[in-house]
């Protein structure tokens, strides 16, 4: 049960960084603000490994449209470095 609760909390916070690809601007939809959602996901996978300040990650990035087939590809690249560092 512990590690299908430890599964569940690593699925839900990454979904929730996620949603930010599917919310769009008004401006320009199918395009996704690279900071915010980079923040996010930093955020989510700090959460689903819990670093809980053991390790800090720090997400640095500019502001940037960017479409979201692209978006997704580049948090896919981010999901899979920050894990296995």
């Amino acid at each position: 049960q512990a590690a299908l609760s430890s599964a569940l909390a690593r699925v839900d916070s990454i979904a929730r960084a996620h949603r930010h690809l599917y919310r769009g601007a008004a401006s320009s939809p199918g395009a996704v603000d690279m900071a915010v959602y980079l923040e996010e996901l930093s955020a989510a996978l700090a959460e689903a490994l819990f670093l809980r300040g053991a390790i800090t990650l720090d997400c640095v990035c500019d502001h940037g449209a960017i479409p979201r087939d692209r978006a997704v590809s580049i948090g896919l690249i981010v999901n899979e470095l920050v894990t296995n560092a």
